[in-house]
């Protein structure tokens, strides 16, 4: 049985330690993100003793949803500092049960609770729990119930997380520098981000971060997209190499595709694709089918705007992508460029969601290969806003 412990219990850890048949992958963890990120990596986790006051950036509410949400089925142990029916009530709502109060229950007490019992539905045991008090009452409970689980996944969901972003335009459209610009702007402390350059004939990402296309300790007898990652930081990896997979000619199966998202998602919180121009890569049509937002940029001159409409009408009457799964950027704006309006009215089918301002210091941020980004909080400001409005 794999355990983690979070809950600053010395005597509980060196004790299951002890025991052959249990394995305590996570000792003594002292932060939320530390849970989850265990969670992500570790295939096989049976048990989470928690404390409710473990620090992190969620309250507990959060914390367990997002808990469940990583290990639907993880058994969670966990210690209240005093009793609280609301939060009590939550708990019961995502399947847990054995919940404690400080100092209320010894280490041999707690190591019987994880011997299998047979499973009992949340109703049934909210039912036993309240079978002796009123009706009223236990419609009260189920409200309570109702509006902590919608409250939690509403925020969740408006929250986007995981979310795939893929970048789509023609030649020379800005595409690979306006997403070198997104996956610095999404940069947070809490947030893990990964940009893959599947622009197979022309691939550029790793310029633009001044790192080489291929990982030193690469393995070129087995190659798969995992061991292409190159870390810039603690919050960015990037994966640059996918021609030594694909070659030019190679066709890539929408199943490869599905399945290189599905191995790499749960380890980020976003994933940013650059893509080929080329429009007789079938493998673009797939990830535009795979991603939860496609941003198409078209550059404000009338012969880019042309080229955006041959390329946008191969996608949607060829490929027959709807037009609502494509949203349009106007990059390299400038006081030259055509108006927002003459641009809703060429493509009347796609949502307008912003424009991208040229300008100069994009040079220098590709000269410096984006070091001196964190000083341009002008250029995340835009981005971000651009992305509310998707």
């Amino acid at each position: 049985m794999n355990i983690i412990t979070a809950i600053s219990n010395p005597e509980l850890n060196n004790t299951l330690n002890k025991m052959q048949e249990f394995h305590v992958i996570g000792k003594d963890i002292q932060y939320q993100e530390a849970v989850l990120e265990i969670l992500r990596q570790k295939n096989k986790i049976d048990v989470l003793f928690l404390n409710e006051k473990l620090p992190g950036e969620y309250n507990i509410y959060e914390f367990i949803y997002k808990i469940k949400k990583e290990k639907k089925n993880l058994k969670i142990i966990i210690f209240l500092t005093e009793k609280k029916e609301e939060l009590e009530i939550f708990l019961f709502s995502q399947g847990i049960f054995d919940i404690y109060y400080n100092n209320e229950i010894d280490t041999q007490e707690i190591i019987k609770k994880l011997k299998p019992k047979e499973k009992e539905s949340p109703i049934e045991i909210i039912y036993e729990k309240e079978k002796t008090k009123k009706t009223s009452n236990f419609l009260k409970i189920k409200e309570t119930i109702q509006k902590y689980t919608s409250k939690i996944i509403d925020s969740q969901e408006s929250k986007k997380e995981e979310q795939i972003i893929t970048i789509l335009g023609n030649h020379g459209s800005g595409k690979s520098i306006f997403c070198a610009n997104l996956i610095y702007s999404l940069q947070n402390k809490n947030k893990k981000s990964l940009l893959i350059d599947f622009d197979i004939t022309n691939n550029s990402i790793h310029t633009l971060f001044g790192v080489k296309k291929y990982p030193h300790h690469l393995n070129k007898e087995k190659i798969d997209v995992q061991n292409l990652k190159i870390k810039i930081n603690h919050h960015i990896d990037i994966i640059s190499g996918l021609d030594l997979i694909y070659k030019k000619n190679k066709k890539i199966s929408q199943e490869e595709i599905y399945q290189i998202i599905k191995n790499i998602k749960n380890q980020y919180d976003n994933i940013i694709i650059d893509t080929s121009a080329e429009c007789y890569f079938d493998f673009t049509k797939y990830l535009i089918q795979t991603s939860d937002l496609n941003l198409f940029l078209v550059e404000g001159n009338l012969l880019e705007i042309k080229k955006a409409r041959k390329l946008l009408d191969i996608y949607t009457k060829n490929w027959l992508i709807p037009p609502s799964k494509i949203q349009i950027i106007l990059n390299k704006e400038n006081k030259e460029s055509v108006y927002e309006k003459i641009l809703c009215a060429l493509f009347p089918e796609f949502k307008l969601i912003g424009k991208i301002k040229y300008q100069e210091v994009y040079n220098q941020l590709i000269n410096q290969n984006f070091h001196n980004f964190y000083q341009n909080q002008k250029i995340k400001k835009e981005y971000l806003s651009v992305l509310k409005n998707c």
